[in-house]
């Protein structure tokens, strides 16, 4: 309202006793690398508001990302292997865009695409290692786009383009990126979650 500009420090509370300032924060997501390239994703540090109440088998209600179902459940499991199978022939890769996988179905019992927060949590707490890079016999290599359930909540309505369906992860770039056009494909890291 005075056209003068102020800058803000923010801050967050890191959950240490004032009592013990020195302490350092636990940290809120504890991951735990199982057999093979499997993941348990720990969140019971968090707090209840900031998880799912229930685990669910079958894909998650068709949601966005502003919706309760982008929530994660406070544990869950990452399956090692990606979906489909990455296969290279005709001079290209096998994957899909983020449509396609909002109905396929080809996951392990048990395991379904992750939503959102789940793709976040495990694309920036997974090690580098963790994300495979796929390659082909004429030495075409790819390390794919990950994509999750949630949709985006503006349905591509003006000024966005109408193929801005949903959310992936460039695991080759470490964005997390809206689907520009439906030529952007990938392939999904599914997970189960975890009953208490």
């Amino acid at each position: 309202n005075t056209n003068t500009l102020f800058s803000y420090r923010c801050i967050r509370n890191l959950g240490v006793l004032i009592e013990n300032p020195e302490d350092e924060p636990e940290n809120l997501v504890k991951i735990t690398k199982e057999s093979g390239d499997s993941y348990l994703i720990d969140l019971s540090k968090m707090h209840v508001n900031a998880l799912r109440p229930s685990p669910e088998i079958l894909p998650l209600p068709v949601h966005n990302e502003q919706s309760l179902n982008n929530l994660p459940y406070v544990k869950f499991r990452v399956h090692p292997n990606v979906f489909p199978t990455p296969a290279y022939s005709n001079n290209m890769w096998n994957s899909e865009n983020w449509q396609f996988f909002q109905t396929y179905t080809g996951y392990p019992t048990g395991y379904r695409i992750p939503n959102q927060r789940e793709l976040l949590i495990m694309s920036t707490r997974m090690p580098a290692d963790a994300w495979k890079t796929f390659y082909s016999s004429n030495n075409q290599n790819t390390k794919p786009f990950y994509m999750c359930q949630t949709s985006f909540s503006l349905n591509g309505k003006s000024p966005y383009s109408s193929e801005r369906d949903g959310f992936y992860w460039d695991s080759s770039s470490g964005n997390f990126i809206l689907q520009n056009y439906r030529t952007e494909k990938g392939y999904v890291r599914p997970i189960q979650d975890v009953a208490q």
